[in-house]
C-alpha cells in the first residue's frame, strides 16, 4: 500500500517511463551537499519524493495531507491516462478536452510542485504574497477591529504558522489551475516527437519542463521528455516548431539533455548510466529562475513601486 506521507514531486507513472525491463529500475543522479554526483539504480517509487512535502503543518490530520491526496493525486492520475493516449497515437492534438485539461494541469504542476518551490513559497508567503498585495495595509486599517495591532505586519506576526501553511498550498493550487494560463496552453499545438534514431537517450530531472517565460508569444514552446525516446512538444505557432525540426534527432536529444541537466536542482534521471560523465559535468551548473521565483520577484518589485 502506498505511503500517504510519501509525497512524489516526480510521479511514479512518469519515472516509470525510464524504468529498465530487466530489473524495473532507473538510474538516479543526485548532486550531494559536497558537490559530488552520486549515481545509483532505484525503483521509481523509491525516488522523486519528500516525506510530508505538501503537508499543511499545524492543520488537523484530516486536512493536512489534502493537497497531495485530493488535488495532486487526481492530477497525476489524469495525466497518466493522457500520456498513454498521446504515446499510442503519437500525437497530442487528438486528445479529448478532458485529457487535454488533465495534461495541462500536470505540466503546470511540474512548474510549481518541486521541493525548492514549496519551501520557498511557505517561507515567503507572508512577505511576497500577502504584504505585497497593493493597498493591503490600507484595507487592514479599514477593517481593523478593536484590540487588533495597528499594523498589518504586527497582525500577521501573531498568526499561527498553520495560516501560512494553508495559504502557501492554496497559492500553489491556484497557480497550477490558473485558467488564463491553462487556456493558453490548451490552445497551443501539441505533438509527440520520437527520437528512435538518436545517438543519445533523453534524460529527465527535478526541473523537467523546458519552456519560454511566456506561453502566448509566437516563439513560445513547452518541451517535456516523456521517456528515453519521446518528447512532448507544444508550440504557440506552428512555424516555430521549425526550430526543432531543423535539428537532427541526435542534435535535439543533446539540446534537451543539456537544458534538463544544467537546469536541474539536485536530481537527474536516465534509463542507464551511459551518460554519467555528461551528467556529472553539467548537473545544476546553470539553473534558470523558476516560474515561482520570477513571480515572487515581480510581486516584490510591484510592492516596492507602490510605496
Amino acid at each position: 500500500m502506498p505511503d500517504p506521507l510519501k509525497h512524489h514531486f516526480l510521479p511514479i507513472f512518469y519515472l516509470k517511463r525510464w524504468m529498465r525491463t530487466a530489473d524495473k529500475k532507473l538510474v538516479e543522479y543526485r548532486k550531494a551537499f559536497d558537490g559530488e554526483v552520486r549515481v545509483k539504480s532505484v525503483y521509481p517509487a523509491a525516488t522523486g519524493y519528500v516525506h510530508r512535502l505538501y503537508e499543511m503543518k499545524g492543520m488537523a490530520p484530516a486536512v493536512a495531507q489534502e493537497f497531495e491526496s485530493t488535488f495532486l493525486a487526481p492530477v497525476d492520475s489524469g495525466a497518466a491516462q493522457a500520456m498513454q493516449l498521446m504515446l499510442k497515437y503519437e500525437h497530442g492534438d487528438t486528445l479529448s478536452t478532458h485529457h487535454r485539461q488533465a495534461w495541462t494541469q500536470f505540466l503546470l504542476s511540474l512548474e510549481f510542485r518541486m521541493p525548492c518551490d514549496i519551501r520557498t513559497l511557505k517561507t515567503n508567503v507572508r512577505d511576497d504574497w500577502i504584504l505585497s498585495i497593493p493597498d493591503m495595509e490600507a484595507r487592514y486599517s479599514e477593517f481593523r477591529r478593536l484590540g487588533d495591532p495597528e499594523s498589518l505586519r504586527e497582525f500577521l506576526d501573531m498568526q499561527d504558522s498553520s495560516v501560512y501553511e494553508e495559504s502557501a498550498m492554496s497559492i500553489a493550487k491556484r497557480m497550477i489551475t490558473h485558467e488564463n494560463v491553462s487556456s493558453t496552453i490548451r490552445k497551443m499545438y501539441w505533438s509527440i516527437v520520437s527520437l528512435e534514431s538518436s545517438d543519445f537517450e533523453l534524460l529527465t530531472s527535478d526541473r523537467p519542463v523546458l519552456t519560454t517565460d511566456q506561453f502566448n508569444r509566437s516563439n513560445s514552446y513547452i518541451v517535456l521528455p516523456i521517456g528515453p525516446r519521446h518528447l512532448f512538444v507544444s508550440v504557440f505557432s506552428r512555424h516555430h516548431s521549425n526550430f526543432l525540426r531543423r535539428k537532427t534527432q541526435t542534435e535535439l536529444a543533446r539540446w534537451v539533455n543539456l537544458q534538463i541537466t544544467e537546469g536541474a536542482t539536485e536530481l537527474v534521471y536516465g534509463r542507464d548510466d551511459r551518460q554519467k560523465s555528461f551528467v556529472t559535468r553539467h548537473l545544476g551548473i546553470s539553473r534558470p529562475a523558476s516560474h515561482l521565483e520570477r513571480l515572487q520577484a515581480f510581486r516584490r518589485d510591484r510592492a516596492a513601486e507602490s510605496k
